[in-house]
């Protein structure tokens, strides 16, 4: 166990605070994809709204710390974190009931998507499926809808709330996005204590002009991929922070891999080249090599999670960054 404040040879106190289950949450049922990465046999079907428990922690000689333990009694009461007296402690049941609440309250359809809880993380995920909300990309065609998705966190690593985003419906690959998605999220600390309030205001984002703008900004973004050849090294890419400089060489390395080498099979059994035109590629079939690994990991891990909207914002503020370019040589060629 981790030791917290130099305080050595830490025991949990028999007492527990249990957080309670809230009565409405509404587990999905299927279609619905359970991605599960917690690794060890012992656990192999995790329940995502199992109990979770936190308890003071005692030294040896019967001093309390400052420190809290978090458990959860379905692991065999394994230790998730050990977290400070002002760790506010959620449990993926009150989130999930908040978010049972917005998608009530939206008067919206969402299909569910995915599940995932490795023990400290937790995400499930929802796709939109009201035709305002299922959009065509520009040039290229495919069509992309809204995908609402609850987040928490028992190690207090990632901040927990609402968070809404995109998904390509032709292979369902999800593209996280900070820059042109949008969330409502706090922090696990004891400030935080109104946080159901903090993520209400959801709701107002989901029948707000900021939202339309935000999606058709991320569909025009999208359309400038197709116009872009991928031609290696892109170091202009690789070595610029606003891009992907940040992207871990094995994952770019990757998915420059699939680009090159996936196939598809069609409903005649013949298999074609899932990316590109013979041997020509484009950042269009780049992005979604990239969001196909990166979605579609049976793996998945927070930090493939990480690089989904790493790469997703990395490539469309470059694709902006390159149209805004080419729009202003064009203005100077006017002039000539």
């Amino acid at each position: 166990m981790n030791n917290l404040n130099n305080i050595t040879n830490l025991v949990p106190v028999s007492e527990s605070i249990n957080i309670t289950q809230s009565s409405n949450i509404v587990v999905p049922e299927k279609p619905i994809e359970l991605v599960n990465s917690f690794s060890s046999s012992k656990f192999p079907s995790l329940n995502p709204f199992c109990e979770v428990d936190i308890r003071d922690l005692v030294t040896s000689d019967g001093l309390t710390s400052m420190g809290k333990s978090v458990r959860i009694p379905e692991m065999d009461n394994l230790e998730i974190s050990v977290k400070t007296s002002k760790y506010l402690l959620v449990s993926n049941a009150e989130i999930a009931s908040v978010g049972n609440e917005i998608r009530n309250r939206s008067e919206m359809n969402w299909k569910p998507e995915k599940i995932f809880f490795d023990g400290k993380t937790y995400r499930r995920s929802f796709v939109c499926e009201d035709s305002y909300f299922i959009r065509n990309i520009p040039q290229v065609g495919d069509q992309v809808a809204l995908v609402m998705e609850e987040v928490n966190s028992y190690d207090g690593q990632t901040r927990a709330g609402i968070y809404f985003y995109y998904i390509r419906l032709i292979c369902d690959n999800g593209m996280r996005t900070r820059d042109h998605g949008f969330s409502y999220s706090f922090r696990h600390t004891l400030n935080n204590l109104s946080w159901e309030s903090k993520i209400d205001g959801a709701l107002l984002k989901l029948s707000g002009n900021d939202l339309d703008m935000r999606f058709n900004r991320f569909l025009q973004s999208c359309s400038f991929l197709q116009d872009i050849e991928v031609s290696e090294p892109m170091p202009i890419l690789l070595d610029n922070k606003e891009y992907l400089e940040n992207l871990p060489p094995t994952q770019y390395g990757q998915i420059m891999r699939n680009m090159y080498t996936a196939t598809e099979t069609d409903n005649n059994g013949i298999v074609t080249k899932k990316y590109g035109s013979g041997n020509s590629y484009n950042m269009w079939d780049f992005f979604n090599s990239g969001t196909e690994l990166l979605w579609h990991n049976p793996k998945l891990t927070q930090g493939s999670i990480d690089n989904n909207s790493l790469l997703v914002d990395g490539l469309l503020k470059y694709a902006s960054d390159t149209q805004v370019d080419e729009i202003d040589k064009q203005q100077i060629h006017m002039f000539d």
